[in-house]
């Protein structure tokens, strides 16, 4: 039995020309397929077939089936793949999702749903975890900022308990500038960052910097 990665639409195993019949239809507004529109723009993006899989977290396989023709997409599916086409402009993104269900022949002409928005989610939050699904920039800078600076914590923290460990620690004021210089350095980039920022994927959740969490 096919996997739910290589099913992303319905397959249609049957002649050529009736394939082309129930496959996914030109958009009543735009004159072009799915297939076509999706091709545009990840040239647009700069974007392959391979590369376009790991972002939107949509297997490549059904990438290239929506692009020949050969399957009608879900509108979950095709909400995946504008989030991987554009994960930092939300407003360019909903441009896009009502554009490519336009190609697909509308609402009407898309394959059920189904249970599929649940699968979709559960391999959107593993590409998440992995690193192969992109956070919007400007929310992974402030991912990253507060990173570093719960790094240069957690060090200076080490060697705060490594030194007064140890006999005339305060006599020693090159390892003290070192850690208040680390201190200094991590306030500024949580700071930078805005403060502790809360990611929340599936069951479990990541919190990076300090100070009261929303």
């Amino acid at each position: 039995m096919e996997q739910p990665a290589d099913r992303e639409g319905r397959r249609l195993a049957v002649p050529s020309r009736a394939r082309t019949r129930g496959a996914a239809p030109s958009g009543a507004s735009t004159g072009q397929t799915v297939g076509a529109v999706l091709r545009r723009l990840r040239g647009e993006y700069g974007l392959g077939t391979r590369r376009l899989a790991k972002r939107s977290a949509v297997s490549r396989r059904a990438i290239q089936y929506f692009e020949d023709g050969s399957i009608r997409p879900r509108r979950c599916t095709l909400a995946a793949l504008a989030y991987g086409l554009e994960p930092d402009n939300e407003e360019r993104r909903r441009q896009i999702l009502p554009e490519l269900v336009a190609a697909a022949g509308g609402e009407d002409a898309l394959a059920r749903d189904g249970r599929w928005p649940q699968y979709r989610a559960q391999r959107f939050e593993r590409g998440l975890l992995d690193g192969s699904v992109a956070l919007p920039a400007p929310f992974a800078r402030q991912l990253a900022l507060n990173q570093r600076a719960d790094q240069l914590m957690g060090t200076a923290y080490r060697l705060t308990d490594e030194l007064t460990a140890r006999r005339g620690w305060m006599e020693d004021g090159a390892a003290m500038e070192r850690i208040s210089a680390m201190l200094t350095e991590a306030r500024r980039l949580h700071e930078e960052a805005g403060g502790p920022v809360v990611l929340q994927v599936g069951g479990r959740r990541i919190v990076t910097g300090f100070g009261p969490v929303p």
